[in-house]
């Protein structure tokens, strides 16, 4: 069982420990992972042995340790031990929300895919809901207070100091100590009902505790803009205007808050695997329903990639059906007393009924419409979604493309658009007619599954229906999910009947020619853990030993392909994401540097001012005034929180502006 900690629990037990034993504390962790470990039958103590005549307990509920005496230890120094502090900083922090949304969690693994990395957005809560419509909302109810109370506007302030904390230090230079504070205080801000500014504490929190511990599933850009997020949500809660509207907004939700639909006819879309950095994997299914409208389900549960394909064959937490989630994506089902939340997540509550129907084709409607909007308005509307924004919904960063394959190449499938109003143009689908319109359907690192599906249809080259989400950082760019081919195309690549040409790309493995489709499917479901532990190692899978990439059709081509393809304009604006990120990760000492006043020089001779100016502004603010007794002082040109306010001014800048110009770069590929 894993034990984790209150976050108050955390901080007290740290609280105990004296200054003379503070610098001891990181050296007594490191040893604290060896200690010797015995848990008790119930599950209810924890007994770690120091030495032979040094022990500490803890005590557990429901798996957390809830407050400070829940850790106790014999020795003398007791309870202002370095044994104690040292257990409690090793047990991971509770998040009280601890279930994640499978949406969070898929844009988690789209972020991973895009940049071979491993990193969990969990703001989000409610993998996957089981509660009635009634109970599952800690939403404030309709007609509350639309002003912070006293007690919430300081609860938002503790953690905007302990956000700037954080900053300050920097990752490199955040200690436990600093730790505990953010625990606190987001401990405190979650009590009181601040769940968007307590999330997004938690995440933080955990991204220092992975740079600690130098996490392989690390990444600095994710830890960046959780802490842009908590900043931008504790400062604007801090300065709310009485009577503003947005003060909900601010507070967030405990839990979804799942309201009644009545009846649902839904047809069966795609299935993808979900696997998150922080602990939790499954697959989300997604459906359509009869006014083209997308939602989702989930199932998600503790673990790792081995969990993928047991979620797959499993059944749907919806209204009691026994249809699995590779069945769902490829049938249909009528639900009564359907229940879902704003993000248009299904919901599995007590009157909640769904009897399994017959699917639909992608190029039947009400899916066709999906695949007939135009391909700007599409790519448009995906690159200009935030998933961690409230207003996000299930189905708004996919795009729905028509296209013929023309090969594979290292970074994956050469996938040739066609328009949605387009005909097949004379001659057949060749390289030369598609050229102008080309994307990448890029392979994500050490995916298996991915490399033999894109290897066969590349061998076949048929027109296919792809479901994808676009790389922001790359225009032309597609990360797909799940593709459709017709039937004669079905057939030459040996798909089984059952699949209706749909292949879900992260977790179906297209047959080789000579491979019986039934006994496939069969060893595959058998070696479940075994096949989806494979896409973590990147180890081919059976027969793809043999088989060498597919060239595209047009061999003399292959060379230029690359030089085709839309490309990112090139900007300096990552200059000001640079130092933003190296200012989160080095702290505020090191945001002076040589090399700045160059980068400011670059932006200012592309036109982008604001940027420099933001960049020279932290630069000043970096350095604290001081008093003739070099105190730090609060002065009208450098106020005392004016570091942390440029900082998060810039990050909010960057984040918007690189928005903005992926949206620009896309619609102009797609010219």
């Amino acid at each position: 069982m894993t034990i984790s900690i209150d976050g108050a629990a955390f901080a007290a037990v740290l609280d105990a420990l004296p200054a003379r034993l503070r610098k001891r504390l990181d050296a007594s962790v490191e040893r604290a992972a060896d200690w010797a470990r015995e848990e008790s039958a119930d599950g209810a103590n924890l007994l770690i042995r120091v030495d032979e005549e040094t022990a500490v307990t803890v005590r557990v509920t429901a798996g957390v340790v809830v407050s400070a005496e829940d850790v106790s230890c014999v020795c003398l120094l007791a309870p202002a031990c370095l044994h104690r502090a040292a257990v409690a900083s090793i047990l991971p922090l509770h998040d009280a929300s601890d279930v994640p949304a499978a949406e969070s969690l898929a844009e988690s693994v789209t972020t991973d895919a895009r940049g071979g990395a491993q990193s969990a957005n969990t703001e989000k809560t409610d993998a996957a809901p089981s509660e009635s419509a009634s109970t599952a909302t800690s939403a404030p109810p309709a007609g509350a207070s639309q002003t912070l109370s006293v007690r919430e506007r300081a609860a938002a302030s503790a953690l905007w100091d302990s956000a700037v904390a954080v900053l300050t230090a920097g990752l490199v230079g955040a200690s436990r100590f600093t730790e505990a504070e953010l625990a606190r205080a987001t401990h405190q801000a979650r009590a009181i009902g601040l769940h968007r500014a307590s999330a997004a504490g938690v995440r933080v929190a955990a991204g220092l505790r992975s740079a600690r511990e130098r996490s392989g599933e690390h990444r600095l850009g994710r830890f960046t803009a959780d802490l842009r997020e908590l900043m931008l949500v504790t400062h604007q809660l801090t300065h709310l205007h009485e009577g503003a509207e947005q003060t909900d907004e601010l507070r967030g939700m405990a839990r979804r808050s799942y309201q009644e639909h009545g009846s649902l006819r839904l047809y069966g879309l795609f299935t993808e695997p979900v696997v998150a950095g922080s602990g939790y994997a499954g697959v989300v299914s997604y459906a359509v329903d009869v006014d083209g409208v997308v939602w989702s389900t989930a199932t998600i549960a503790p673990g790792g990639r081995s969990l993928v394909r047991p979620s797959y064959i499993s059944s749907l937490k919806l209204g009691g059906t026994t249809l699995t989630h590779r069945e769902f994506g490829r049938a249909g089902v009528m639900v009564s007393a359907a229940t879902s939340s704003a993000d248009r997540r299904l919901g599995g509550g007590t009157s909640t009924k769904a009897v399994r129907t017959a699917g639909v084709e992608w190029s039947r409607a009400p899916v066709a419409g999906l695949f007939d909007q135009p391909l700007s308005a599409q790519f448009a509307r995906a690159l200009a979604v935030d998933p961690e924004d409230g207003s996000f919904r299930a189905g708004d960063d996919l795009v729905f493309l028509r296209g013929r394959v023309l090969g594979v190449g290292a970074p994956g499938l050469v996938l040739g658009l066609i328009e949605p109003d387009d005909d097949v143009p004379e001659g057949g689908d060749t390289l030369e007619a598609r050229e102008a319109r080309m994307l990448w359907c890029v392979l994500p690192e050490g995916s298996a599954v991915y490399q033999r599906n894109f290897e066969r249809l590349a061998e076949v080259g048929p027109e296919l229906r792809v479901i994808a989400r676009p790389d922001r950082a790359q225009p032309g760019t597609v990360h797909a999910l799940a593709v459709a081919v017709e039937a004669e195309d079905a057939a030459a690549l040996a798909l089984p009947e059952e699949w209706q040409g749909r292949v879900n790309l992260g977790i179906d493995r297209i047959p080789l020619p000579d491979e019986d489709t039934q006994d496939a499917q069969d060893a595959q479901d058998a070696r479940s853990s075994e096949a989806t532990e494979s896409t973590a190692t990147a180890e081919p899978v059976e027969g793809a030993e043999s088989q060498e990439t597919t060239p595209v059709e047009d061999p003399s081509a292959a060379a230029n392909i690359s030089a085709r393809m839309p490309t990112a304009e090139s900007t300096s604006l990552h200059l000001l994401r640079h130092h933003i990120e190296h200012a989160a990760s080095a702290g505020r000492a090191i945001t002076r540097t040589a090399l700045l006043e160059r980068d400011c020089t670059r932006l200012d001779a592309e036109a982008m001012h604001v940027a420099a100016s933001l960049l020279r502004e932290l630069v000043v603010q970096a350095a604290p005034a001081r008093d003739q007794f070099a105190r730090p002082i609060d002065t009208e040109e450098r106020p005392k929180n004016g570091y942390a306010r440029t900082w998060l001014a810039a990050a909010v800048y960057e984040h918007a502006a690189a928005t903005e110009l992926a949206v620009r770069q896309w619609s102009r590929a797609m010219r």
